[in-house]
């Protein structure tokens, strides 16, 4: 979601990715193919205008780190890689996960991501 709201709040020049940091083998699933607390997400992002269903998840990688200029960090802290730990780059947003919650705590989820991209932004 936050990249999604990146992408279309920021000027084209900026660049974004999405990684997780315990994808392993489920890395290239499609996220309309991820299951109930999927579709809420996809759900709550089409309200905002913004199609996330065909995007691909993906593992966070060193050469992503090293190439970013800002690692945005939504995940338990002990999900973390260890080269993002008192790392400049890493900024910590402490963001619920949308995983079996009901909906209106995917739409709260959703808005507060918007807004912290929005001030990230500003």
């Amino acid at each position: 979601m936050a990249k999604a709201f990146f992408d279309k709040l920021s000027s084209s020049k900026n660049k974004s990715d999405s990684a997780g940091t315990k994808v392993f083998e489920r890395e290239g699933q499609i996220i309309k193919n991820l299951g109930e607390s999927a579709q809420m997400v996809i759900k709550a992002m089409k309200e905002e205008g913004i199609d996330i269903s065909e995007c691909k998840r993906k593992q966070i990688t060193p050469e992503m780190i090293k190439k970013a200029d800002k690692v945005i960090l939504i995940a338990e802290k002990e999900n973390i890689p260890n080269e993002l730990f008192n790392n400049h780059k890493a900024l910590f947003w402490n963001v619920e996960d949308p995983l079996n919650i009901n909906y209106d705590a995917v739409c709260q989820i959703r808005d507060k991501l918007k807004q912290m991209v929005k001030e990230l932004l500003a």
